[in-house]
């Protein structure tokens, strides 16, 4: 009889500390999939909405500023408006943080699962090597896809 309790003891806790670790696991894989927070101090960002004529001008200048490789990206949704498919991604560097809608006119093997699977499960993916134009005229600016190396989901 003595016997029995330490053996029921010893299988609780180790209950307990499988319950700790699938929990813990659960956390990691929840939080392994985001990118590092930031804020933005940058007036424009915080008052005009990140689709406005302002807010996208302002992000040209930016990334302008800083340079396309200084920059890392991170996939935020997919979007799809008037028959244009888009990808929302946040953009930060050391003086920038904020988010962009990268057109996409062809959708290439490293990018065309997102577009199946309409952004399910790539959100907080980091977009490593991601390349792109800005097309910058006086009433429209539009960051244009290019190509891109890998996704760090």
């Amino acid at each position: 009889m003595f016997l029995v309790i330490p053996a029921i003891k010893r299988v609780k806790k180790e209950k307990m500390n499988q319950k700790i670790i699938i929990l813990s696991l659960i956390t990691a894989v929840f939080y392994s999939c985001d990118r590092p927070g930031c804020d933005t101090t940058n007036r424009i960002f915080t008052t005009f909405p990140s689709n406005s004529l302002e807010y996208k001008k302002e992000l040209a200048t930016q990334i302008e500023e800083n340079g396309l490789t200084s920059l890392s990206y991170w996939f935020s949704e997919y979007v799809e408006n008037d028959g244009q498919e888009f990808m929302k991604i946040h953009i930060q560097g050391d003086n920038i943080c904020a988010e962009g809608f990268l057109f996409v006119k062809e959708w290439d093997e490293k990018i065309e699962n997102i577009r199946r699977v309409e952004g399910k499960s790539y959100r907080g993916a980091e977009l490593a090597g991601l390349k792109f134009s800005v097309e910058n005229r006086e009433e429209e600016v539009n960051l244009i896809y290019q190509k891109l190396e890998r996704i760090i989901d």
